[in-house]
């Protein structure tokens, strides 16, 4: 009989045992599996974390790559700050000229676009660039046949603009003016303001004829840069720099 219940009671013992370690394997699958899961987890995060520290450095060279190519378009240049852009294939050179009345005060700002590089005009200016209030302008009628013709269009817009002189525009040829309304202008008219001679001549250059008569002599019909050297040197010299 004795031999029955221990054999009895060894059975449960024997069925307890297999079925702790069956738990215990279970326990173990468990472990390995949630082990597994979090190493995958941890190496989700790190290549998620290369991923964002990739997009970031590429991020960060295409907007230094902006910066560093608007600095490298930025220059000084007889006492102005100049941007060099670009629009539609036409490079122009920017620049911000403050206007402000007697007192110093800004009224407003002039865009002033230039179609050449102001430090590549090697145009010489002879005397100093003093404009009157009133100015009386006149071109030779042989600039007609140039293609840069209409840059005495922004000679004279920055003037009247940016410079805020009163402008008379007439011709230096005699013939024109009694065959139409213009007046003919000569130094002789440089009592009355400030007068301008736009003409032909052997070399380009800016020169003071006579006092307060300025001509500004063009060569191979070179106005666009002849314009646009008068207007630096005029900003230039009104700010004691001479160029």
């Amino acid at each position: 009989m004795m031999a029955k219940i221990i054999a009895k009671e060894n059975k449960k013992f024997i069925g307890a045992k297999e079925h702790k370690t069956i738990s215990v394997e279970e326990e173990m699958k468990k472990e390995a599996d949630s082990g597994e899961s979090k190493r995958a987890e941890e190496s989700h995060n790190k290549s998620l974390k290369i991923v964002l520290i990739g997009i970031a450095f590429v991020f960060g060279l295409l907007i230094g790559g902006v910066f560093i190519g608007k600095e490298l378009n930025k220059f000084d240049y007889a006492t102005m700050e100049f941007n060099k852009i670009k629009q539609n294939e036409i490079t122009f050179y920017h620049s911000v000229i403050p206007i402000k009345d007697l007192a110093g005060n800004l009224l407003a700002n002039y865009n002033l676009y230039l179609r050449y590089d102001p430090r590549d005009i090697k145009i010489p200016i002879n005397g100093s660039i003093n404009l009157q209030r009133n100015m009386l302008i006149a071109a030779d009628p042989m600039l007609d046949n140039c293609d840069e013709k209409f840059f005495g269009v922004t000679l004279v817009k920055f003037l009247r603009e940016a410079a805020s002189r009163n402008i008379e525009i007439g011709t230096t040829n005699s013939n024109l003016s009694a065959n139409s309304n213009l007046l003919e202008i000569s130094c002789k008219d440089a009592k009355n303001g400030t007068v301008l001679l736009i003409r032909e001549e052997n070399e380009t250059k800016i020169y003071e004829k006579e006092k307060q008569c300025y001509v500004l002599a063009v060569s191979d019909c070179n106005i666009g840069q002849a314009v646009e050297r008068f207007i630096i040197g005029t900003i230039a010299h009104s700010r004691g720099k001479r160029i």
